[in-house]
């Protein structure tokens, strides 16, 4: 995929019918979704669905067992559950980060990729690893945009040092304030209480 550069330090919004989704915008989902395969998520796009185009993502946090050392393995959505995906994000220190997605192949492919890596200088870049995807049909992600089924963030990358944190999807509605920190205290399942 073709590497996507982004202001880090980007304001956070929430109306998307504003203002197109752009590689590198975060999805969060809605506190009352109830899709299990995106139950308090956070979707990093990589390509958006506009023109027609199919929509993709990777779901930042949710692990999986295994890692490298300061990479785990994360599960990125429920399409093409064996394949592997890599992200990179680099320059991270710098005016315009980088963002590269590559898909890797079976786990095989996975740690052919990784014994490359080994070689390479790593400054200023971090890596994560997924299993899968989350992907659109053509105008279902403005569709469910459209239907508040998802608030989006525009945080920059300042979320990759967060990424392992078990409360990510809380910490950025916070982070956006207002309405939507109120929305990170509200209970998993309200049916419940």
């Amino acid at each position: 995929m073709k590497p996507t550069q982004r202001d880090p330090h980007a304001r956070s919004s929430s109306d998307a019918s504003q203002d197109p989704l752009r590689p590198g915008d975060l999805l969060l989902a809605d506190p009352f979704m109830n899709d299990p395969s995106f139950e308090r998520s956070v979707v990093l796009v990589l390509h958006t669905d506009l023109e027609g185009q199919e929509g993709l993502g990777l779901v930042l946090n949710r692990r999986l067992p295994g890692e490298l050392p300061g990479s785990p393995y994360r599960s990125g959505g429920p399409v093409e559950i064996d394949t592997w995906f890599a992200l990179e994000l680099h320059n991270l220190h710098s005016s315009r980060v980088e963002l590269r997605f590559t898909q890797l192949g079976d786990d095989t492919a996975l740690e052919g990729y990784q014994g490359e890596l080994l070689t390479q200088s790593a400054l200023q870049t971090f890596r994560a690893y997924f299993r899968g995807y989350a992907g659109w049909s053509p105008g279902q992600l403005q569709e469910e945009l459209t239907q508040k089924a998802w608030i989006l963030c525009r945080c920059g990358f300042d979320w990759f040092s967060s990424m392992d944190q078990d409360d990510l999807w809380s910490s950025l509605l916070i982070g956006m304030g207002g309405e939507y920190a109120a929305m990170a205290r509200y209970p998993r399942h309200p049916n419940l209480n």
